[in-house]
């Protein structure tokens, strides 16, 4: 029974910490606030995760993750639904998410500001867990 588990942890460590996905870009017909774009990615062939915003701020362009809304105390909160929890992860979705954007307003004519190669507006502080995250297994 220990070496079953062991194996199942040896084979959760040499999956990629990011599975493949794909892009897919929806912008704004006629944007007239900073939301440029909404995205979805297909993870693995398998799920798809909606609500990916894309805006453009003050620095250039951002992406933000799925988000609900909730009220507390009278106050408007966002919770985010879904989140990358390491750095590879975030950056690897967030700038294949505006990469796809950059190529879907090209072929529309938008002119987009120029930024840096990836702005988000999260931080590594702001990362649920530690870098390397948890590995859960099964």
């Amino acid at each position: 029974m220990t070496e079953n588990i062991q194996a199942q942890i040896d084979q959760v460590e040499e999956v990629s910490a990011v599975p493949p996905f794909t892009v897919r870009v929806f912008p704004v017909n006629h944007p007239s606030g900073k939301l440029q774009a909404n995205a979805q990615i297909t993870v693995a062939g398998a799920f798809v995760v909606s609500g990916f915003r894309i805006f453009q701020g003050d620095r250039g362009l951002f992406v933000r993750e799925p988000q609900q809304v909730f009220e507390s105390n009278n106050t408007r909160r966002y919770s985010s639904i879904v989140q990358p929890i390491t750095r590879e992860a975030r950056e690897a979705i967030f700038g294949n998410i505006l990469s796809e954007y950059r190529a879907v307003a090209q072929r529309m004519g938008r002119s987009i500001q120029q930024q840096p190669e990836m702005e988000t507006d999260v931080s590594d502080d702001d990362l649920p867990f530690e870098e390397d995250g948890p590995v859960m297994g099964m």
